[in-house]
This record gives C-alpha cells, structure tokens and sequence, in this order.
C-alpha cells in the first residue's frame, strides 16, 4: 500500500477551499487504496483545530505540530519522514513543507505542491521553489485552474506532464435547486473581505441591480473584515433585503445553495473557486466577474453560468435576464450541473491525483530513510510568504541549532 504523507494548516476557523480539500480528499484517497499521514500545524490547542479534530473521528494518523519558526517547522516533517518514511510527500501550500521536500527528494521521496490561487503568496510560491531547476522544486505541482498550471510551466522548472491541472473538487448532492417563485433569491458564500472577494463593491453592485430587478432577496454567508462596513452600508441605505447569516456549516451553506436561484461572485482574482464549484452541483447558475484564473475554467458563459464584465451595468443586466428568463435558467441549471458531476466533483478530482501519484510514485527499493541535516540551509526569505515563513535573529538559531546538536550527541552516547 502506497503511504502519501499530506501537509496542511489547521485552525480552530473554517477557512474556506483549503480546509474543505484538506478533510475531502485522505478519504478518498483511502477508498482507492491508499495509505494517507496527514502532518498538521496549528495556530491554536489541536483539540480546537477543525481539521485534526476531523481526522482523528474519521481514524486517519494525524500528527499536530504547533506553529514556529521555519527551522523548527522542517526539522520537525524531516523527523516524521525519518520515523515513518513516506513514497509521496504533498507539500500542498504549507512553505515549511516545501523546504522539507527539498531534503526528501534526496531520500527518493516524490514531492508534489498544490498551487491554490493567483495571488501574492501563490506566485510566491512558484518564484521560490517551482521557478528552480534544483533539489528545492517539487517532483510534481498540482494547479486548480489552467492559468496557474501556465504559470508553473513557464517558470521552466517542470515538464507539462509533471503540472496538472486538478480542481479542489465539490461534493455532488441528490438534490437540485429548484425554478424561481415570486421572490429572485441571490447568494454568496464564501470570506467577506475587502481583498480578493472585493465584498462591500459586491453588496453595492446588489443595490444597484436591485433597481432593475424588484423580486431580488439577497443571502451573505461568511465573515471576514469587511462585515462591520456591510452592515453600515445596509444600515444607511435601509435595506431590509439583504440578509447577513454569518459563518455556517458545510451542510447549511448546501441547503441555502439548494433554496437560491443564482450564486455571486465578484472577485479581483481567484484560483478555482469552491462555492461556485459547490453551487454548480447543486445546479445553481452563477454570476461570476471575469478572472484570469478559474472561472472561465468552470464557466461557459450563456451555457453554465454568466460571465460578467463589471460589478455595475453588466452585472445588473445578467441578474435581470436570469431572473426573468425561466427557460435560460433551467438551462444554466441543468449545464452547470452536468459539467460539476463530469469534470470537478471530488470523484473525478481523486482519480486525477491517483493517477498523479501512480506516474510520480518512485519505485519502493529507491526510497531511504532520510537523515535530519546537522544544519538547515534555506533559500532567503520570500516577502510574499508573511507569517508562514517566519525565521529567527540568526545568532538565536544559531544557538539553538548547537543544543540540538548537543542532545544528539547525549541521546547518541546513551544509545537511544
């Protein structure tokens, strides 16, 4: 059986397409026979992270490590790797773990990165580690939407075949949203933040489509640093036809998906978003802005969904001819639907990552146990990665790296 060691981050706050590809997928890896580690860090108590708490009630090995500094992050998945070594590392988008693939690589390991939207951390990631024809590029990188896999093919490190492109993937519910009443219901699930989801621009974009479409009632669910300004924009211009639902469960974000007419999304920039992705299967037609990652790659406008050009006289006009068009919207519905279930639910997902694994595998005789490296030699520090590449004052790594060095050489002398 193939072991697949999973990196990922953990908090006690859902925190959207990550998370949910994190706790969807190790099971079905599993189904298909293989053996997955799942190697948290956290931010908070494991037994307050949402996704170790997941593993451990769904009897995956899981190990949780609290979040340091870089140097102890990598020595940390290198002394896992030495304990249990894996066939298949997924850095996924964890910087640490992108450092200890580098050293996994020289133990035959296969490494692979997840690439997961097309911004400054992302590209970040690709600058650093995926640009350099080096021990430090993955062995693979899986990218959720064609422009990114672009992206990570002309850093020139990968051959095409090492870069797929595989979406996080939706879960295909039984049921299917239904034709509209009297009432157009719009929704949003997702973070309400002024970055990226560009929120406040969104709830004013409603506001301004409302004028053409009377029957429109609108659902917000998600937190983020921009619900205090949404709530004082509702407040004065008195809307009582927007309503704020705060952060919900995975089942109760598919309920309102079932019980609404569109989805919205009006972002800047996107990788492959999950809530048009879980909207889609439940047979939701979206509104999406145009980006260059992700949406053109589940969206044919007019077939699957709508396109639009601006958060103002396009958006508008697609909310009205979707409201007032009951033919156009069952075909939306049916089409966007169809393309969920064939090309990015988590089914046909898992089978590209098997089929990733399978051509990457190294042949089990080449695998060694790694060796913990008397000193951690790391690339400079990337500006984009922020908090999760967060190194110490160089005399106190020093220093700490001479006591890890003397407990090695104690444990060494008393033979454990």
């Amino acid at each position: 059986m193939m072991r697949i060691d999973i990196c990922g981050y953990d908090s006690p706050v859902h925190n959207g397409g990550p998370l949910e590809w994190l706790m969807r997928m190790p099971e079905e890896f599993r189904e298909r026979g293989l053996d997955c580690r799942i190697l948290l860090f956290g931010w908070a108590p494991k037994d307050e992270c949402i996704a170790y708490q997941y593993f451990k009630a769904n009897n995956f090995q899981v190990h949780f490590a609290d979040f340091q500094d870089t140097h102890t992050n990598v020595r940390w998945l290198l002394q896992q790797a030495q304990n249990d070594t894996p066939a298949i590392f997924v850095a996924n988008h964890v910087v640490p773990a992108y450092y200890a693939a580098g050293f996994l690589k020289q133990s035959g390991v296969a490494t692979v990165g997840v690439i997961r939207s097309d911004d400054g951390f992302y590209h970040g990631l690709i600058n650093q580690f995926c640009s350099r024809k080096n021990h430090w590029a993955p062995t693979a990188v899986a990218c959720v939407s064609e422009f990114l896999r672009e992206q990570v093919i002309r850093a020139n490190s990968l051959a095409p075949n090492q870069c797929r492109t595989i979406p996080s993937g939706a879960i295909i519910p039984a049921e299917t949203a239904a034709p509209k009443g009297k009432k157009f219901r719009a929704l949003y699930a997702g973070r309400l933040c002024f970055e990226q989801k560009q929120a406040l621009k969104m709830v004013q974009a409603l506001h301004f489509a409302k004028q053409a479409t009377p029957n429109l009632e609108v659902e917000l669910i998600g937190d983020g640093n921009a619900v205090s300004a949404i709530k004082d924009y509702i407040e004065q211009e008195n809307i009582d036809w927007i309503k704020l639902r705060g952060a919900l469960p995975t089942k109760a974000v598919r309920n309102a998906m079932l019980s609404s007419h569109c989805h919205v999304l009006l972002s800047d920039y996107e990788g492959t978003p999950m809530a048009v992705m879980e909207a889609m299967s439940c047979g939701l037609p979206p509104i999406c802005l145009s980006t260059r990652s992700g949406i053109s790659d589940l969206i044919t406008s007019g077939e699957s969904g709508i396109i639009v050009e601006d958060r103002e006289q396009s958006f508008s006009d697609a909310v009205r001819q979707l409201s007032q068009d009951d033919a156009l919207w069952r075909k939306l519905s049916t089409a966007a639907r169809a393309k969920a279930e064939t090309e990015f639910s988590v089914n046909a997902c898992a089978n590209k990552w098997l089929a990733l694994f399978q051509d990457i595998a190294p042949p089990p005789e080449t695998i060694k146990r790694p060796e913990l490296p008397k000193k951690l030699r790391l690339l400079a520090p990337e500006p984009n990665f922020k908090r999760q590449d967060y190194r110490l004052p160089q005399g106190y790594q020093w220093h700490k790296s001479r006591l890890y060095t003397t407990l090695r050489r104690i444990k060494r002398k008393l033979g454990t």
